[in-house]
């Protein structure tokens, strides 16, 4: 029975593995950019391209395949996607030009995002209302794959003194979905506006409804490209604020970062079963403008900008998994929500930080901080505007 505990055990396994590999790909991909630049024979600088193809193949497949979740077993998609994943991350030792590296990380970021794309839908009919912690559980695991995959690179260099076992062992584990995902029960597609009586599709979306996905989808957008680009340039923002006695220490700061962000999703993986994810994403939303606000002001001083970047880090960890969980308790998420959801999230990763990047070579490093305050406010403002007149009034606007 689908809806046995043992078989939403089986199903938690497999969503959380998937998590991680797809986690610890992306952690090998920045791991392992000078060495495949080596590769391939091009500067370390011009490898950066695969980044954007990688995102590329990501937000192409959220616009083509909108719909996939709502019309496909999820677990048929993730076979064929797993499967894809196991060619395509094995060949890339094997790629000796940029071009085919191009298109392989391409290929890797469409079916990689079918994967995310699956992760982020199929929790929520598993968990239903009780999805939070399922839904936190699952970027936990991704942050862990993130920090995994560096030091894949470092366990297996020995070997043979190249990345290229550290990519096999990778596309290993995705070969280890490929039968979980065959003999793992999919949970049932979830109907929504659907005539029971006629078994047909019933009228479009009501006004209200496209405003609420579209806010949603801007929401993740901003707030994504917010948190991306804080990783991307927070070193380079601490560089020019220390003093040169200190320049050292700003290469700490992405990793005090990214680890109290793991911190914080292992934290919200306890919580968000006791709290609703409304409440939790008000405290975060909260959180980060403080945060933003104290990294603004720290005025070169590295205690005030370390504090301020822990803070950060713990109130951003649940952001992710509780816009989805948010978005349960407004409209029912279906694929296609979940689709345009990563589309946004696709989009903010690819648009902002090429933007503070221009901010960055025209002016001040302390402009890309403050514009990510505002991008901060632009998304807090979203949110609250969501949660305290669309979401206050959905029993009345979505009848």
């Amino acid at each position: 029975m689908s809806d046995s505990k043992s078989t939403k055990t089986y199903q938690m396994i497999l969503y959380v593995l998937i998590s991680i590999l797809v986690g610890a790909y992306l952690g090998l991909r920045g791991a392992t950019m000078p060495n495949v630049a080596e590769q391939v024979n091009v500067s370390v600088g011009e490898i950066g391209i695969i980044i954007t193809s990688g995102s590329a193949g990501l937000l192409l497949t959220n616009i083509l395949a909108a719909s996939i979740f709502d019309r496909l077993k999820g677990h048929i998609i993730f076979f064929f996607s797993a499967l894809s994943m196991v060619i395509g991350v094995g060949l890339i030792p094997v790629m000796n030009t940029i071009v085919s590296l191009v298109v392989l990380t391409f290929f890797i970021g469409a079916f990689g995002g079918l994967l995310l794309m699956g992760i982020n839908t199929l929790p929520i009919w598993v968990f239903g209302e009780q999805s939070g912690m399922a839904m936190n559980a699952i970027q936990f695991a991704s942050g862990i794959g993130q920090f995994l995959g560096p030091l894949l690179v470092s366990a297996t260099l020995p070997i043979d003194g190249t990345v290229n076992w550290a990519f096999w062992i990778c596309a290993i584990g995705f070969a280890i979905v490929v039968p979980m995902a065959a003999l793992v029960k999919s949970p049932p597609i979830r109907q929504v506006h659907q005539n029971i009586d006629k078994g047909e599709k019933a009228s479009k979306l009501t006004s209200t409804e496209r405003k609420i996905i579209i806010l949603l989808s801007l929401f993740i957008m901003v707030y994504l490209g917010g948190e991306v680009s804080f990783g991307s340039w927070v070193t380079t923002f601490a560089q020019s604020q220390l003093p040169v006695e200190e320049i050292n220490k700003s290469y700490t700061l992405a990793s005090v970062f990214w680890g109290f962000m793991i911190a914080g999703r292992l934290f919200a993986t306890f919580i968000s079963s006791k709290v609703k994810s409304s409440k939790l994403l008000t405290f975060d939303m909260i959180g980060i403008l403080v945060s933003l606000m104290v990294i603004v002001l720290s005025s070169g001083n590295w205690t005030v900008l370390i504090i301020g970047t822990i803070l950060l880090g713990l109130t951003m960890a649940s952001v992710f998994a509780s816009v989805f969980n948010f978005a349960e308790e407004i409209i029912p998420v279906t694929g296609k929500l979940s689709s345009l959801l990563m589309m946004g999230a696709s989009a903010g990763a690819i648009i902002f930080p090429m933007l503070l990047g221009r901010i960055l070579a025209n002016s001040q490093p302390i402009n890309i901080m403050i514009a990510l305050l505002i991008m901060m406010v632009v998304s807090a403002g979203i949110f609250f505007y969501l949660k305290f007149t669309v979401s206050k009034g959905k029993q009345t606007q979505l009848q």
